[in-house]
Parts: structure tokens; C-alpha cells; sequence
């Protein structure tokens, strides 16, 4: 079981990184601490750091905001944005969610622009983080 759920992440933050790549980050790293799955730094104002967080699940929205609640009031507290994925590895689909020092329960359809859309609002000259 520990194997197919090592796979199941595995290919949850492949997904991931494929959709990160496409929105122009600048540099999408692992963190020495691993805190979180990855940070990514903003292209527009490299002083934008967001972290990402990825999981594999087939939950649906409410399941999600339910057994997650934990993990995303700790990212609630931290300092800058997550980005926290949820992504059904079988059918390759995902929800998004911007964390950004209060919960709003709000799940995005993880899609190219959408994603876009999210970092764009996040990494806002005006939007101080």
C-alpha cells in the first residue's frame, strides 16, 4: 500500500509541475526543508515567494476542505502564499486553492488559466504578501 501511495504523489506532483511551468514562474525549486512540496518564485517581483503544496486525492470540494483543515490553518499562519493542489492522479484533474493568511474554503478547477489567473492576483504589485 505505502508503494501505490509513494506513486500516487510521485505522479500528483509531476501533474503539478507540468502546470507550474506553463504560468512563467521564474524558478520552481524544492525547499532544503521540505515544508512544503515546492516554492516558487515570482517572474514579475522576485521578492514573491509561494509555496506549493501537493496532494494526491480523489476527495470531492467538501471531502477536501474537511481533511485538509488542519494542514491548511497551519499554511493559514505562515508568512506568504500557498498555492495547495489537489490532484486526481487516475484521471489527471485537480482543484486549486490560494491560501494567502485566511482560509476561504474557495476551490478553483485546476486548469492553465485559471492557475495563471491565481498567481497573477497573488504576485500583484499591489497585492503586499
Amino acid at each position: 500500500m505505502r508503494t501505490i501511495k509513494n506513486y500516487s504523489g510521485w505522479i500528483a506532483e509531476e501533474i503539478v509541475k507540468t502546470y507550474l511551468l506553463e504560468t512563467g514562474l521564474l524558478d520552481i525549486s524544492v525547499p532544503s526543508d521540505r515544508k512544503f512540496d515546492f516554492v516558487a518564485i515570482s517572474k514579475s517581483d522576485f521578492s514573491k515567494v509561494i509555496a506549493i503544496e501537493v496532494k494526491a486525492s480523489k476527495y470531492s470540494k467538501s471531502e477536501i476542505i474537511r481533511e485538509y483543515r488542519t494542514l491548511r490553518e497551519s499554511f493559514a499562519k505562515i508568512g506568504f502564499p500557498v498555492i495547495m493542489f489537489y490532484i486526481n492522479y487516475l484521471d489527471k484533474t485537480g482543484l486549486i486553492e490560494i491560501i494567502n493568511k485566511t482560509l476561504t474554503d474557495t476551490l478553483i478547477l485546476l486548469s492553465r488559466d485559471n492557475l495563471i489567473n491565481e498567481i497573477e492576483k497573488i504576485t500583484a504589485p499591489n497585492n503586499k504578501v
